[in-house]
């Protein structure tokens, strides 16, 4: 699953795998834009890649989304620091401990040093909590890091908690949905679902699971909002969020027959005493007869 968006503050789009990979490297790229070198070099921004198809190194990042190569052309593989100054070498330095391993550099292998290359830093796929508490420090919702910048304002709580044109959805769905069930999906989206849960009074599971969807399509149905094409009722998108988080939207609250705690057997002798009387021995009300054998002689 990849994403699309572009480097911020840029108009550069690098394929990346959805979630943690993606919001570590872009941040890193938009770093590495704003402090190291444009981009937009003399090619005007064209030799920045992250994932291939195919890969002549078949363990290669590439291949999953987790790497990217920038301003190729100016950074050829097999010499190390090639195309960089000792300014430039020393704030990619700078910036490598900024992010603390989650961000690894082709020109520190033995061989081949690959000066254009960046990828997620090793043990970093493994270690998701670590990924997820970097992400909360030091990557603003803006996407830039915090790097020669400082904390952005704080986001409103209340705002919906994924990209544009994302949802919440199933695992199998199409790429825009998120079910908080994939590896690199982000605590913060995460957490959003179990917010909207918790308005609801459902169980707290932060996936997409059978009551979110569930909640999500009575909430459509009511309003008369169409299914989705995909994969029908039951998204969680922006205007779900909306009518739960900011609106106090809530489910329909249902007449219960019988107390939460009665079992089945509960619920069949309460049945009985109903149809043959409290003491199973008629209604008074009746002339001590059944509901049954009332009913039965008033028909005769």
């Amino acid at each position: 699953m990849l994403e699309r968006n572009p480097v911020p503050g840029t108009n550069i789009v690098i394929p990346l795998q959805r979630g943690i990979p993606n919001r570590i490297m872009k941040a890193f790229a938009a770093d590495f834009h704003a402090f190291v070198e444009s981009l937009y070099n003399s090619r005007g921004g064209v030799d920045e890649g992250g994932w291939t198809p195919t890969n002549s190194v078949g363990t290669s990042n590439h291949l999953g989304g987790t790497a990217m190569d920038l301003n190729w052309t100016d950074h050829p593989m097999g010499i190390a620091y090639d195309g960089f100054t000792s300014a430039e070498i020393s704030t990619v330095r700078e910036l490598l401990a900024f992010y603390e391993t989650m961000i690894y550099w082709g020109n520190d292998w033995n061989s081949p040093k690959d000066s254009m290359h960046f990828q997620m830093g090793y043990d970093t796929y493994n270690n998701q909590v670590k990924c997820n508490d970097f992400i909360k420090r030091k990557i603003r919702a803006d996407g830039f890091s915090t790097f020669r910048r400082g904390p952005q304002a704080p986001a409103n709580p209340n705002d919906f908690p994924l990209p544009e044109g994302y949802c919440y959805g199933p695992l199998d769905g199409p790429n825009y949905c998120i079910s908080g069930q994939y590896g690199a999906d982000l605590q913060e989206w995460k957490d959003g679902l179990g917010r909207w849960q918790a308005a609801l009074g459902l169980a707290v599971t932060k996936v997409w699971d059978v009551p979110t969807r569930d909640a999500a399509t009575a909430l459509q149905q009511q309003r008369n909002w169409p299914a989705n094409p995909d994969f029908g009722y039951g998204g969680v998108y922006l205007a779900e969020w909306n009518a739960v988080i900011k609106d106090g939207w809530r489910l329909p609250v249902k007449d219960k027959k019988f107390p939460d705690d009665w079992t089945d057997r509960d619920i069949m002798i309460e049945v009985l005493r109903q149809l043959r009387g409290p003491n199973l021995a008629g209604w008074p009300q009746l002339g001590g007869k059944s509901v049954v054998d009332a009913m039965s002689e008033a028909r005769s």
